[in-house]
């Protein structure tokens, strides 16, 4: 071989290189921005306001703002791009930011796809003030907690009854006359932000202005 082809065939194997590596660093680079995690009750908060929409339909502006913490469930993959995204559930935020949600036309409460950018999100423990969701079998129940000395029953014809949960974001909201399919359509009768989480023989919520709530079990559901 020539000192020429010798010299041309160097470079060739220098820019292949060359190339090889820009192509790793860039695909290392890119997913390097996105969350990774198997979990199925992911929690996650938002680094900065999110601008989105409800799914499929699209015609409601959903803004959530920066320092919210809701579950994720689990992170999804974008079939065309291959690229992390989570959604969020409205259902479990408290009333001023479903609100625009629940009283659209078509009720949609699952946000559109929003890529799990590390810049847009964070992993969070699951917040205490959840801890009365979990059951002694590591289950997790229903949220709402109804008023009186037993769970409400499950028939549709119900009386309707009182009661009180905590959202994803760390809300206490107070409901009057809803029944057990009643879910996050309800307006609240009011609700306020927790400030404080004491976990003893009961659980005690203690918020501005209401002192406490004791919690009880019974057949899986709980009453206060």
């Amino acid at each position: 071989m020539s000192l020429l082809n010798q010299i041309k065939a160097t470079c060739l194997a220098i820019t292949t290189v060359l190339l090889a590596t820009i192509g790793l660093t860039t695909v290392t680079s890119a997913s390097s921005q996105y969350l990774t995690s198997k979990s199925h009750n992911l929690y996650l908060e938002t680094k900065q306001t999110i601008h989105t929409t409800n799914s499929y339909f699209k015609d409601v502006p959903i803004t959530i703002p920066k320092g919210t913490v809701f579950n994720a469930g689990s992170i999804g993959k974008g079939v065309k791009t291959g690229k992390p995204y989570v959604t969020i559930n409205m259902n479990n935020l408290r009333w001023p930011l479903r609100k625009s949600v629940v009283e659209s036309k078509h009720n949609q409460q699952i946000t559109t796809y929003i890529w799990a950018k590390k810049q847009l999100f964070k992993k969070v423990k699951v917040p205490n003030y959840l801890a009365y969701t979990k059951t002694p079998d590591n289950y997790v129940r229903d949220p709402y907690v109804w008023e009186g000395n037993k769970a409400p029953s499950t028939s549709p014809a119900v009386q309707k009854q009182n009661a009180f949960r905590v959202t994803d974001d760390g809300y206490l909201e107070y409901f009057t006359g809803i029944n057990i399919y009643t879910d996050g359509d309800a307006k609240p009768a009011d609700y306020a932000k927790l400030q404080k989480f004491v976990k003893k023989r009961q659980y005690i919520l203690l918020l501005h202005e209401i002192s406490s709530i004791r919690l009880t079990n019974d057949q899986n559901q709980q009453h206060w």
